[in-house]
């Protein structure tokens, strides 16, 4: 359990930079700028919790990784997804994951 701590913690990281680039569209600088303070010290966070805990995983290192691409969705493919054809797709802008077949996977994206 202790190694989601630092998940959680990159993962709310992502949602805020998110956010902050809303704020920013939005045309509310100094909203946005507190988000990104706040995604700093998530991010901070995140790594200093990991090594605290010793709680290093794959995971933690893609969702990092992701986070300083600005990536907005994360793909769950592992061998049961792609033995059963179903892909899971986490917006980490919303929070929400769905599953999709290959085709509606290829479609989501390409409307997103």
């Amino acid at each position: 359990m202790k190694k989601h701590i630092p998940n959680a913690l990159t993962s709310g990281n992502l949602f805020l930079g998110c956010l902050a680039i809303i704020a920013s569209n939005e045309g509310n600088p100094v909203t946005a700028a507190w988000f990104i303070i706040a995604a700093a010290v998530l991010d901070f966070l995140d790594g200093f919790v990991a090594r605290l805990l010793k709680a290093h995983s794959e995971i933690g290192k893609q969702l990092d990784y992701a986070n300083a691409l600005g990536i907005p969705f994360a793909l769950i493919a592992g061998e049961n997804e792609v033995n059963s054809s179903s892909f899971s797709l986490k917006n980490l802008v919303t929070g929400v994951q769905s599953s999709f077949n290959l085709e509606e996977l290829i479609h989501h994206l390409l409307e997103n």
